[in-house]
C-alpha cells in the first residue's frame, strides 16, 4: 500500500505519492478540484495507494478553522464510494515552504504558480512519513 498526499486549493490540488516502499515522497501531479475523484480513483487502481494523506492548516492557536472545514467537506463528498483510509496532517505554513523552495531553485512567478501545490503536498507527506 503506498500513500498520496495532497494539498487541497481553491483551484489546485498538489498530489504527491510514496515510492513503493514508502519511505520517499514524490511530487505526482496537480489537478484541478473537478478532476480529483477521477484522479484519485485511478492511482488507488493502478498505483496501490491504499490511503489518502490530507493536508489541513490550523491557526495559529492550533485549532482547525474554516479553510480546515472546507477540506474536511471536500475530502468526504469526493472520497464517498472509495474504500481508502484518510489521514489528516498539519499543513502549517506547507505553501510558504513550497515557494521558498521553488525561488531557491531559481523558478520564476509563473512557474512557482504553477508548482507550488505539488511541492507542498511533497512537504506534507514528508511530515507524515517522519511521523510513522
Amino acid at each position: 500500500m503506498r500513500f498520496l498526499a495532497i494539498d487541497v486549493g481553491e483551484k489546485r490540488i498538489g498530489l504527491a505519492i510514496t515510492d513503493p516502499t514508502n519511505t520517499i515522497a514524490l511530487e505526482h501531479s496537480v489537478v484541478s478540484p473537478d478532476q480529483f475523484k477521477e484522479k484519485l480513483q485511478e492511482l488507488f487502481e493502478t498505483e496501490g495507494v491504499g490511503a489518502i494523506v490530507v493536508g489541513r492548516p490550523r491557526n495559529l492557536n492550533g485549532d482547525l478553522g474554516p479553510q480546515s472545514k472546507k477540506i474536511e467537506d471536500f475530502i468526504k463528498k469526493e472520497v464517498v464510494g472509495i474504500n481508502i483510509e484518510i489521514i489528516w496532517e498539519d499543513e502549517s505554513l506547507t505553501s510558504k515552504m513550497a515557494e521558498d523552495e521553488l525561488k531557491r531553485k531559481g523558478y520564476s512567478g509563473k512557474e512557482i504558480k504553477e508548482k507550488v501545490d505539488v511541492v507542498a503536498a511533497r512537504i506534507i507527506l514528508e511530515s507524515y512519513l517522519r511521523r510513522i
